[in-house]
């Protein structure tokens, strides 16, 4: 039993990390294009699951785009990327809709 929960301890630790090659998105582009606050403090990283920060956020089908929706605070995003030069990030609403946008200054890091 003993070993069951500390492989199951182990799982857990590894789950909770950022995956291997995962961009931050203060990283940016190679151009070096400017983000949000947050996403230059590295607050969240692309290809990974981060939380939205707010509630009554809304999610977009582009960049400034049409509203499809709204998410609040806890909601997990999955990050696919975003767009060069914007603090806007497209990704997966994980449970809901995919591929909308969320500007950065609502996301951070999943915790």
């Amino acid at each position: 039993m003993c070993r069951r929960t500390t492989a199951a301890a182990a799982v857990a630790t590894v789950l909770a990390l950022p995956a291997v090659g995962a961009v931050p998105a203060h990283a940016g582009p190679p151009d070096g294009d400017r983000h949000s606050l947050s996403a230059r403090a590295g607050l969240c990283h692309y290809f990974a699951t981060c939380v939205v920060n707010a509630n009554n956020v809304y999610y977009r089908d582009a960049p400034n785009g049409r509203a499809l929706g709204q998410v609040h605070r806890g909601q997990e995003f999955y990050v696919r990327g975003g767009q060069a030069g914007t603090p806007w990030f497209r990704g997966d609403i994980v449970g809901g809709r995919a591929d909308v946008w969320i500007h950065g200054d609502y996301l951070e890091d999943h915790l």
